[in-house]
């Protein structure tokens, strides 16, 4: 079983690691330091739009 206080991905840069958490528009945080959300316009808070990942890529 999964956790859930914990985020579904770690990255780690520089022995400073950053908890992410992937889901739809309504999707808590859970502990995680960032949400990716779907279905989103602007970033609000820790909140990340998934089209905002994609223009960095």
């Amino acid at each position: 079983m999964k956790d859930e206080k914990k985020g579904d991905y770690m990255i780690m840069k520089d022995h400073v690691s950053q908890t992410l958490e992937v889901g739809g528009k309504n999707k808590n945080p859970k502990g995680a330091d960032y949400v990716l959300r779907d279905n989103t316009d602007y970033p609000v808070g820790n909140a990340i739009p998934f089209w905002l990942m994609g223009m960095m890529w």
